[in-house]
């Protein structure tokens, strides 16, 4: 799903853009909603938000620890007895 997520246009438009989770962040909510994740997370090279379960938190710098299995792999699936969660990182060029 990760996969899926990055190769859509307007989120390889946006990420990475000053205000690109404007975009991406009701993309990546209509589609947990579809497939029934608790949340999807997107961050950029930079380690900035553009899709977040907290909005406080888009456009910051994502703090979780699963950051470094994002980026070594592209995608992570991480889960807990809580919830399932999708990482994807992006790279633009």
């Amino acid at each position: 799903m990760a996969r899926t997520v990055s190769q859509l246009t307007d989120v390889q438009n946006n990420v990475g853009k000053p205000q690109g989770f404007e975009i991406i962040q009701p993309i990546a909510e209509r589609i947990r909603l579809s497939i029934g994740v608790d949340y999807i997370v997107i961050i950029d090279l930079n380690r900035i938000s553009n899709s977040h379960p907290s909005e406080s938190k888009l456009g910051t710098v994502f703090e979780g620890g699963d950051v470094i299995e994002a980026f070594s792999q592209h995608e992570y699936i991480s889960k807990t007895a809580a919830s399932r969660l999708f990482h994807t990182s992006i790279t633009t060029y």
